[in-house]
């Protein structure tokens, strides 16, 4: 059997224990590593307040694909409905705007509390501007991305 075909079988046979009706399984091999999108009916609950449950099914991914010997990704990417992917896609239009009030109004800009994951989105997706720099602030689990001008 093909790889992404026993992966696409586990994913259905672990959703469908979950009670999860899965109405799509999209693999996508790369040299960077693997990205697994599904479609779910009822995505909500599985992906969870802020993804949370979203990253507990990528743990359980990874740690399966780990066990597996002829899966060797350096990466593993798994996402639910484009959750992931949209909710990327928000946060880099959440730092430019804030990014382009920092550089007009010459003033430090504080963003609401995120993960690290989300932390490195926001300073990636700055990180070629530049009128401005950003630094993470707080301690965890309140850390912040915080947008100052450059003089």
């Amino acid at each position: 059997m093909e790889k992404s075909q026993q992966l696409e079988k586990f994913l259905k046979e672990l959703f469908s224990l979950a009670k999860f009706k899965i109405e799509e399984v999209r693999i996508e091999e790369s040299q960077e590593g693997v990205a697994i999108n599904i479609n779910l009916e009822e995505a909500g609950i599985a992906i969870g307040r802020n993804g949370e449950n979203l990253n507990c099914w990528q743990e359980i991914v990874e740690k399966w694909l780990e066990k597996i010997n002829n899966f060797n990704y350096q990466k593993v990417f798994f996402d639910i409905n484009n959750y992931r992917l949209e909710h990327e896609q928000k946060l880099k239009e959440l730092a430019q705007k804030a990014a382009r009030e920092c550089s007009l109004y010459k003033k430090e800009i504080k963003l609401p509390i995120m993960t690290a994951y989300e932390r490195k989105i926001i300073h990636s997706e700055l990180s070629l501007r530049p009128d401005i720099y950003t630094e993470s602030e707080g301690e965890d689990p309140n850390r912040y991305v915080v947008i100052k001008p450059l003089d």
